[in-house]
């Protein structure tokens, strides 16, 4: 199967292309395609956050660049102001945090590709959902970059009355970067930055900007697993799967909270089981971890009798038929011991889905001691809240809930 599509600008192309490279991003693999479902409980559980997302400093790189960017009179259009964002501004703070913190697991993004490559997505495509659902870019109505810059360009005029009133020599610091936005409603809701943000970079978040980003998500992100963690001071281990994770923050939350945690880590065992036995077909029952898991997992089959396909679809907003009646067959098959019938339904599943990209039917092909193509766990983006939260932590001194 080939994709193709036509763009009709910018922003549609890098739409498209972005829909492309999620094929490739990790944690966006989905073979068997159950990903609407883990989505949805996903941006339920854990809201604004994408498995792409490494650092929380990046919800103020990101503004602090546009601000910049749009107040540089020299940049007249929105094609310049977001190229400056996107090509010179993160590229630069990218390389200033890279000198300070050159390890591969830092967080910056670009770490790997500088300084001779950039990466494809920025941090401002990366970051902007979030930043709109934490109210930190404000104008709600604004879904796109795009129109968002053209409206900040078109609303520049509007501070340089203001400016002239002013005497000091500092008047432009303390009207910072956010030139353009001094209109009914200013677009950006955040600390402002120093004149020389730029200068001293760190990817660690300032007690300040921790303090702001722990409010916004206590305030924004009401009745959500993500509040609850933030407001009790609450470190994920690194390693805990969702489900073994699930028990420290289990009394925390609401009882609606506790309901579709159930709900997800019976999900999360039902799709569990399905995927060993993908990777026991790709790797043709010879990889001893796969056959070691199977042994493991097989032991809770009886679990998932009590989880309801259809009414957790429902539950999460997901509408999916051919996902619904694969993953209740699989259950079928499962809970009857039939589990060569099972291994021939996530075979025909794949095809169906991948079409001559399918890899089961190429199993031959496989080193079945490389790399497994689908994980077993679903950890529906706590790895990516847990990265936020400890840097909302790390700044203010919290360790392991105790300040």
């Amino acid at each position: 199967m080939e994709i193709g599509w036509i763009d009709f600008s910018d922003s549609d192309r890098k739409k498209a292309l972005g829909v492309i490279s999620m094929m490739d991003e990790e944690g966006a693999v989905d073979e068997i395609g159950i990903g609407k479902i883990r989505d949805a409980f996903a941006n339920i559980f854990f809201p604004g956050t994408s498995t792409i997302m490494t650092r929380a400093k990046y919800f103020f790189i990101v503004p602090y660049a546009f601000m910049e960017a749009v107040r540089n009179k020299n940049l007249t259009n929105y094609k310049m102001v977001i190229n400056e964002v996107e090509e010179v501004i993160e590229k630069d703070c990218a390389k200033t945090m890279k000198k300070q913190y050159p390890e591969r697991g830092s967080g910056i993004i670009g770490t790997v590709s500088l300084p001779n490559k950039w990466v494809y997505r920025k941090p401002s495509s990366i970051y902007w959902n979030g930043l709109r659902q934490l109210g930190i870019f404000t104008w709600e109505n604004i879904s796109s970059i795009e129109s968002y810059v053209k409206i900040a360009i078109a609303s520049r005029g509007n501070e340089l009355d203001k400016s002239k009133s002013k005497s000091d020599d500092d008047e432009n610091d303390s009207d910072d970067l956010d030139a353009g936005h001094r209109n009914s409603k200013p677009f950006w809701n955040v600390p402002q930055p120093d004149k020389n943000w730029r200068k001293n970079l760190s990817i660690n978040l300032s007690k300040e900007e921790a303090g702001f980003l722990r409010d916004r998500i206590s305030d924004k992100y009401q009745d959500t697993i993500f509040k609850s963690l933030v407001d009790n001071n609450v470190r994920l281990p690194e390693k805990a799967t969702f489900e073994q994770a699930s028990e420290l923050f289990y009394d925390l939350v609401s009882d609606t909270n506790k309901h579709l945690i159930d709900l997800a880590n019976k999900f999360n065992l039902l799709v569990t089981l399905i995927r060993i036995r993908y990777n026991k077909i790709l790797t043709r029952g010879m990889n001893s971890d796969v056959m070691g898991n199977w042994d493991l997992y097989k032991e809770r089959i009886s679990e998932i009798a009590e989880f309801n396909v259809r009414n957790t679809m429902a539950e999460v907003g997901v509408n999916d038929l051919s996902a619904r009646l694969f993953l209740e067959q699989s259950q079928s098959l499962l809970l009857n011991g039939n589990i060569s019938e099972l291994d021939d339904l996530i075979i025909k599943r794949e095809k169906a889905l991948k079409g001559s990209r399918a890899k089961l039917p190429r199993a031959n092909e496989y080193n079945p001691n490389g790399t497994l193509v689908a994980w077993y766990q679903l950890d529906y983006r706590m790895g990516t809240a847990r990265r936020i939260i400890n840097d909302i932590f790390d700044a203010e001194g919290i360790d392991n809930g105790n300040a």
